[in-house]
């Protein structure tokens, strides 16, 4: 659940940042069709670059110069023995949270669903034309606006000016904006609480009506005529469907600048080779570095030369029971107070003594698909919460719990699994 919370504020970084981007170098060009493209590309990118993870082997050098932003965050879920890891996190705060989330997202979807049998509701009470592969409606509205190939008219509208509307509504049905819009209001449901997301709303909608403006003024209509049109039909404005495409759907102010700018030279077209190193850092900030330099457990816990033996991961007879049972770490043989240091980065998310298991323990969760367990301590150097880095003192070697001697045993998961130690033994 805490997992799904930090996706959303994940999710709502990129979205903020791909946003301000399309406002900063895009949003006064008069590439009307690639800014449409780029802007719905905002949706799937923030959806989808917080759950790629990079993972690189233990010993692939990494550049430490890039500040990883939302790395530091974690994960919810416990790793291992325990069914009541320790998180940093309320639980309980956390479950508020997301009912209200999913309440207010309940509304949203209920508004939208009402919204459009509202529309269908209208089409069957209302005047139909099949005009090809459209249908005109003259209904009860206040100003024209379309939905896929469905176009709405107030009834009073004259034939004349009906025609023009018409033909710009045409557009955006052969365009496809309805589905856009439908996919826009869909997002928008599931993160209400950023409030960029209405102001992308509205800025692809005004995309869409310069889209339909240039394609009008490129020989179907005089641009005197059609602003003339527009002026005309100011009093038409209304409330309308979040997902149709009003007539008047964009302020006229911004459309009237738009239409009389000079056309964006070709060579501008360069500027949206700047998402490609803006891609790389969201990616590099926000996904799942499982192994950063630094983040992967690669070091030894017990100090070369201050361990006399090592015992392996895997089967083994047990020491007191004498049964055979496998083995879920390494044990490190070692005088009672040597250091045990941590083996990454990370957060101390468990400091416990489970007296007749393993005793003194300290389990570090690396904020990637690793966490760390020490156990048999004699004393810890750490408490919960504490941020670690590698190599990092974090306690110290003794026999606290079911053990024959002076001992660490160490354990390391990767994604919830228990894994071999030894594999990530470089240093």
């Amino acid at each position: 659940m805490i997992d799904f919370l930090y996706y959303l504020i994940k999710v709502t970084g990129i979205f903020g940042i791909l946003y301000v981007f399309y406002f900063a170098f895009f949003s006064k060009l008069t590439f009307h069709g690639l800014n449409r493209v780029y802007l719905l590309s905002i949706l799937p990118l923030s959806l989808i670059l917080p759950t790629l993870k990079i993972e690189f082997g233990p010993n692939i050098p990494i550049s430490k110069g890039l500040p990883f932003l939302f790395n530091d965050f974690g994960t919810a879920q416990g790793h291992g023995i325990q069914a009541d890891s320790v998180n940093q996190f309320d639980l309980n705060s956390g479950n508020l949270i997301l009912m209200v989330y999913s309440l207010v997202f309940l509304l949203f979807l209920t508004r939208f669903l009402r919204s459009f049998f509202r529309l269908v509701q209208i089409k069957r009470q209302s005047t139909n034309q099949r005009i090809g592969k459209f249908t005109v409606i003259r209904a009860e509205v206040s100003s024209s606006f379309s939905f896929f190939k469905w176009i709405f008219l107030p009834q009073h509208i004259e034939v004349e000016t009906a025609n023009q509307i018409i033909e710009h509504e045409k557009l955006h049905g052969s365009s496809y904006h309805t589905l856009d819009v439908i996919l826009v209001e869909i997002f928008v449901a599931f993160f209400w609480f950023n409030p960029i997301v209405y102001f992308f709303r509205k800025d692809l909608k005004s995309v869409h009506e310069f889209q339909i403006d240039q394609l009008l003024l490129k020989g179907r209509m005089k641009t005197s005529d059609y602003l003339q049109l527009l002026l005309n039909n100011l009093e038409l404005s209304g409330t309308t469907a979040a997902f149709c495409n009003s007539f008047n759907g964009s302020t006229i102010e911004r459309r009237v600048k738009m239409m009389t700018k000079t056309k964006s030279s070709g060579w501008k077209t360069v500027r949206y080779a700047l998402l490609v190193p803006l891609l790389a850092f969201i990616t590099m900030a926000f996904c799942d570095q499982s192994g950063l330099a630094g983040n992967i457990p690669d070091i030894s816990p017990v100090k070369p030369g201050n361990y006399s033996k090592m015992s392996g991961y895997g089967y083994r007879i047990h020491p007191i029971t004498k049964e055979k049972a496998f083995h879920y770490g390494i044990d490190f043989a070692a005088k009672t107070g040597t250091p045990v240091v941590a083996t990454a980065n990370g957060v101390v998310t468990r400091v416990v003594f489970l007296k007749k298991t393993y005793g003194k323990l300290v389990e570090i969760d690396h904020r990637n698909s690793y966490v760390t367990r020490y156990a048999q301590l004699n004393d810890f150097a750490v408490k919960e919460g504490d941020q670690v880095k590698k190599g990092d003192v974090i306690g110290y070697v003794g026999q606290s719990g079911l053990s024959t001697g002076p001992h660490l045993h160490y354990e390391v998961f990767k994604d919830g699994k228990n894994v071999d130690p030894r594999d990530y033994l470089t240093k």
